[in-house]
């Protein structure tokens, strides 16, 4: 019985001696957050400032004002005066299709025109000789009318082949493929020896920029977030993922396009 009280009381003062280093230890770590500095606080007056919101998109850097440069005449394509990159003039020479196949619808063209000039010269003869044998009643009124048909019939000949004529020098014309404006070559879509069809659609062989200096961008900006920028004119550019270089500009034009989406052209 005795043993027991000494078990019972032995417990007791080491239950007594965990709570005693419990408490030590908790005013230990009191006293020394105590001990620190306290913390310090930068105040500023109160002002009215703008809030920046950016929407950012990727786009295509385009020229402002690019020519599409095509042919009206299907052929192939012989020569090349200018290529990628290459400055070029108002009517400057660009291309060339092969002409020998207009050169030679021209010549007949020219060759139909002096035949129907012919007939309408003979015609007119016709006509003069027999208005003046049926003023003397020597023909009979029918060969003068015959001869009045055949005269304006030699004349409408005549303005048809003159037309004809037209027509292919037009088309020998545009084999020399000029250019339309003053810019640079920013695409070339044809090489020598290529066959370009104008049957359905005109086909694009050069495209030109008429001012590399102004340049615009091409993106597609969501609806919902292009209205939460809607009164702010203001855009910018990054060139490239981890460059510096950050461009300034301003909103150029926009138009809804496909997908309830907001197509903008930034500068």
């Amino acid at each position: 019985m005795r043993r027991s009280n000494e078990g019972t009381h032995m417990a007791c003062q080491k239950t007594n001696t965990k709570h005693t280093v419990l408490i030590f230890s908790i005013l230990v770590i009191l006293i020394a957050g105590c001990k620190g500095d306290s913390p310090s606080y930068r105040t500023e007056p109160v002002t009215v400032g703008d809030i920046q919101q950016a929407v950012t998109a990727t786009g295509t850097v385009n020229a402002v004002t690019t020519v599409l440069v095509g042919t009206q005449v299907s052929g192939t394509i012989k020569e090349l005066y200018v290529d990628f990159n290459s400055h070029v003039k108002k009517g400057q020479l660009i291309a060339q299709i092969d002409p020998e196949m207009f050169e030679a619808q021209a010549a007949q063209a020219r060759a139909n025109v002096a035949k129907a000039d012919a007939t309408y010269q003979d015609a007119e003869r016709t006509l003069n000789r027999n208005r003046e044998l049926f003023g003397r009643n020597l023909v009979p009124r029918s060969d003068l009318d015959t001869a009045e048909t055949n005269y304006f019939g030699s004349k409408a000949l005549l303005e048809q082949a003159k037309a004809a004529l037209n027509v292919a020098e037009t088309n020998l014309r545009y084999t020399r493929i000029l250019s339309p404006v003053d810019g640079v070559v920013i695409s070339r879509n044809v090489d020598i020896g290529q066959t370009v069809a104008a049957s359905f659609q005109t086909p694009t062989l050069f495209t030109i920029a008429q001012d590399l200096t102004k340049m615009q961008i091409d993106t597609n900006v969501g609806r919902i977030r292009y209205r939460r920028r809607e009164g702010r004119s203001g855009c910018g550019i990054y060139r490239g993922c981890l460059s510096r270089y950050y461009l300034q500009g301003h909103r150029m034009a926009e138009k809804a396009g496909p997908d309830n989406r907001a197509e903008r052209g930034d500068l």
